[in-house]
């Protein structure tokens, strides 16, 4: 799950993953005011049920979530999207969630943050890692603001 923070709006985009293990963010996306929590949260929760959508074959990413992102966003281009964004992924292997910081890279795009990868254990339960990445994003949003 990819987790964008711009502006106050958190951008919660389907993910698709391939055999190869690539991922790449598709329509819909969930776009929530930060400031609203249960939203957020419910949202965050769907991430089980909805999961990642799977495909032999990704095509080239170009253009092809832009226009959702743009249209929510009001930007032209992913580098207008990149500047002043938050940006995180969740995910799960073996049942341990992580949630990794994403950075603005010295080139294009976003970069880990390997020093932001926060570790949930088995022993969180889903409500309480839910609650963490909420908190997360809305801890981002307050020191921006």
């Amino acid at each position: 799950m990819s987790i964008y923070l711009r502006k106050n709006l958190v951008f919660i985009p389907t993910t698709i993953e391939t055999n190869g293990a690539s991922c790449m963010d598709i329509e819909p996306v969930s776009v929530i005011p930060v400031t609203d929590q249960g939203e957020l949260r419910r949202a965050i929760e769907n991430f089980p049920i909805r999961g990642n959508l799977f495909m032999e074959h990704i095509p080239r990413m170009t253009g092809i979530l832009l226009p959702t992102i743009a249209a929510s966003a009001r930007v032209k281009s992913w580098s207008a999207f990149y500047r002043g964004v938050s940006a995180w992924s969740l995910y799960d292997i073996d049942g341990i969630y992580r949630l990794l910081r994403w950075r603005s890279g010295s080139g294009r795009g976003l970069n880990p943050d390997e020093d932001g990868k926060i570790l949930f254990t088995r022993a969180m339960g889903f409500d309480a890692i839910c609650n963490s990445v909420v908190e997360t994003v809305q801890a981002e949003a307050a020191k921006k603001s």
